[in-house]
């Protein structure tokens, strides 16, 4: 009897440490592989990221602790890949793991659709072999995309989060950069050039860290997870099953046996941890807080100063309104007097010439006066000289009186063309004077007149001298004859 007492007090004890044991497990606890990638995080970097490249290397980032995966049991992380395979308007973006060469297992899948209203649905469904089935995250909607639509609604919280939630649209999701990156005309799929033994340059494997400890880090992080997603029972996409289920999708006997044998317990035994990565948290947390405060105050600060600076530019801008107009004036006045002083210039220009023009005339009116002047001259010495050479002489012989009378013929007609010529001359001289002196042409015509009365005198000389010189020629001849 006392021994049946003390095995029942044995049992009641042994039932009550259990139930302890068992309610100090969180809610966020699935005894799986799944534990140590939280979905939640991942989707907070997908929204986040600008395209699937930069979204991988945040997923292997060991600063941001999110993947803390070991599948093949080797005590370090493995490299996750993203690798997008599309169909029409469907991406599904697939969490991939390379255990080895030829062996892979998919973690998770990002199932994106774009409806012809453009507005996009996005879900992350993680792969049964880690978290069981229908475990997905998705964005709390606030709507939902189909009208027709009569499936559950119901909100399974799988928290203890009861916080306020910020509700997005499917045309809001269509606006995230890594979807506005994936549905661009412009865009290929993406897969990762990566592949067992061949990883980029930045990463550097490490030891994972044991569950509980990569619990509380995401623990003090649930506040945000919470409120911007959410857990949901079924599948919004209905090729899923069709497209990524049955032809897509890779799987490990590895990953299967490894969790049926219990392989991957040892990450939760070391619970004394989970206060570390809460300390951690808090402080990322805190010196975000602090970046965030510097960032605005510092955003208000420059506001301040551009506001300053813009009041300060009005008020220089009137300012320099007012002295642009003083300039304007000032500008308007020196046109003006540039401009007279351009009139003057052109008028003392202009009187300059007038002068000069009329020095030339006056001085082509001397040279043409000292011209006629010096062919009257030749004309009067040449005349002379006709005359003096005309002269008879009585005591030569009548050979000598015929010569004397030839050449007294031909030196008066040699007279008579010379002021023939020169009268030609002077007419010349008449003419071009004339057409240099326009102004004046009243001048010309009578210097022109008086060297004509003069040529017509001096021809009439010639002739009565020549008619004397002929005379005297007879008288002799007679007085000849008589002797």
């Amino acid at each position: 009897m006392k021994k049946f007492a003390y095995i029942i007090t044995l049992a009641i004890l042994w039932l009550g440490n259990s139930m302890v044991a068992a309610q100090d497990w969180p809610k966020e606890y699935l005894g799986l592989p799944g534990d140590n990638l939280n979905l939640y995080a991942v989707m907070d970097i997908f929204q986040n990221s600008e395209t699937l490249e930069a979204f991988e290397k945040k997923l292997n980032d060991p600063e941001k602790i999110v993947n803390n995966l070991d599948l093949n049991r080797d005590n370090y992380v493995d490299y996750i890949l993203v690798q997008d395979y599309a169909e029409e308007d469907l991406h599904n973006i697939v969490l991939r793991v390379a255990l080895s060469e030829n062996e892979y297992q998919d973690v998770a899948v990002f199932v994106v659709e774009k409806f012809p209203n453009g507005s996009v649905q996005i879900q992350l469904i993680g792969d049964e072999a880690l978290y069981g089935q229908n475990y997905i995250v998705e964005p709390v909607y606030a709507e939902t995309p189909n009208p027709g639509y009569q499936g559950n609604s119901t909100y399974y919280a799988e928290s203890s989060y009861d916080g306020p939630v910020v509700t997005t649209t499917f045309y809001e999701i269509s606006q995230w950069p890594v979807v506005v990156y994936v549905y661009s005309p412009y865009y290929r799929p993406w897969r990762s050039s990566w592949r067992w033994g061949y990883y980029p340059s930045y990463w550097n494997p490490w030891h994972p860290h044991f569950w509980h400890y990569y619990y509380g880090y995401h623990n003090q992080w649930n506040h945000h997870y919470h409120a911007h997603y959410r857990h949901w029972r079924h599948h919004r996409c209905n090729r899923y099953n069709t497209y990524y289920y049955s032809r897509v999708r890779r799987s490990s006997s590895t990953v299967v046996v490894n969790t049926n044998n219990g392989r991957y317990n040892d990450t939760y035994s070391r619970p004394e941890t989970r206060s570390a990565g809460e300390k951690i948290a808090s402080q990322r947390i805190s010196e975000r807080k602090r970046s965030a405060t510097g960032t605005a105050s510092v955003n208000n600060s420059r506001k301040q100063d551009s506001r300053k600076s813009e009041n300060v530019t009005r008020i220089n801008g009137s300012k320099s309104g007012s002295a642009s107009a003083n300039t304007s004036l000032m500008r308007i006045d020196n046109n003006r007097i540039s401009n007279t002083d351009k009139s003057s210039r052109v008028n003392d220009t202009r009187k300059s010439q007038s002068t000069n023009v009329s020095n030339s005339i006056r001085t082509g009116k001397t040279i043409s006066r000292r011209e006629t002047n010096s062919k009257n001259v030749t004309n009067n010495s040449r005349q002379t000289h006709s005359n003096t050479s005309a002269r008879p002489t009585t005591k030569r012989s009548t050979s000598s009186v015929g010569n004397v009378s030839r050449s007294s013929t031909s030196r008066s007609s040699g007279s008579s063309t010379g002021s023939s010529k020169s009268v030609s001359r002077s007419n010349r001289s008449s003419s071009s004077s004339s057409s240099v002196q326009k102004s004046k042409p009243s001048q010309s015509n009578r210097s022109s007149a008086k060297t004509s009365t003069s040529s017509r005198s001096s021809s009439k000389n010639s002739a009565t001298k020549s008619t004397s010189s002929s005379n005297s020629k007879k008288n002799t001849n007679k007085r000849t004859k008589s002797r």
